[in-house]
């Protein structure tokens, strides 16, 4: 299961390290879409490699 990376809505900091600016009521849970200078994710996965940020693999341990 491929791993996308979402922005919780509970912060209006301008970019990861950036003071906390707490947002009430928090805005809706989104897809990440950050600036190039910052994180560069685009819908969720890395802007150039289209790459998730990880994966799950679930395995039945009986």
């Amino acid at each position: 299961m491929q791993l996308w990376v979402y922005d919780a809505g509970s912060d209006s900091g301008i970019d990861f390290t950036a003071p906390d600016f707490p947002i009430s009521p928090p805005n809706p849970i989104y897809l990440l879409t950050t600036l190039r200078v910052d994180t560069d994710f685009q819908d969720g996965v890395q802007y150039q490699t289209k790459q998730h940020i990880g994966t799950f693999k679930f395995e039945r341990v009986d």
